[in-house]
């Protein structure tokens, strides 16, 4: 099996990787808390920043022990910057009833009419906007892999090997991988010169015809 197709690591190797992927997760974390406080200003005065990171959490598909970890880093982060609105997320408001029908309506009447349309579309924009960001880091550290395993691994292993090790979510890794091809190829494919007359009359729709030679009678 060619060293291309086997995908091994030497132990040196794989260490200098979970080094980079190690980084890669914190500046994720990191970059998740800058855009949950960025999103619970969007919902100030309309829903409570409680809410708001229920919200940012879910859309994200941050849950158990990523969840708790973002939760207690906004926590700390609102501390600092406004701490009555961190005492809120200890305190607690007066929770809703357990009724599901009542507590639909409660967030009806928070985000009804004009209110909601916008606020649902800032929610929208905002978290396209995350998820975007995301992949820009993720591809970021993800070229490292590319590069130090340019010898041994195609880029889908390599960017595969980071998924695993950096914790990317599946639904990055398409587009991880689509935007990490693009800037190897902008890096590394050879940079041709323009055909004269343009880039099309350069190019033969059709193969031109062998002629063929009568046969001798």
């Amino acid at each position: 099996m060619s060293p291309r197709r086997s995908g091994k690591l030497a132990v040196s190797k794989r260490r200098e990787l979970e080094v980079v992927a190690a980084v890669a997760r914190e500046e994720a974390v990191q970059f998740h808390v800058t855009s949950a406080l960025e999103f619970i200003r969007l919902g100030a005065e309309r829903v409570t920043p409680e809410r708001m990171l229920d919200i940012y959490l879910r859309l994200h598909g941050l849950t158990s022990a990523h969840g708790e970890l973002l939760t207690y880093r906004v926590l700390a982060a609102l501390g600092e910057r406004a701490p009555a609105e961190a005492r809120r997320f200890v305190v607690g408001e007066p929770k809703p009833p357990a009724d599901a029908r009542s507590l639909l309506a409660s967030i009806r009447r928070r985000l009804r009419g004009r209110v909601n349309h916008e606020l649902r579309r800032w929610i929208e924009l905002a978290t396209g906007a995350t998820q975007a960001g995301l992949v820009a880091l993720h591809v970021r550290h993800a070229l490292r892999f590319a590069r130090e395993l340019a010898d041994t691994h195609s880029v889908a292993q390599a960017s595969a090997l980071y998924v695993e090790m950096a914790g990317v979510p599946a639904a990055l890794e398409d587009p991880l991988y689509i935007m990490l091809l693009d800037r190897l190829a902008a890096e590394e494919l050879p940079k041709l010169a323009p055909a004269a007359g343009g880039a099309a009359e350069g190019v033969a729709l059709h193969p031109p015809r062998t002629p063929r030679h009568r046969r001798a009678g």
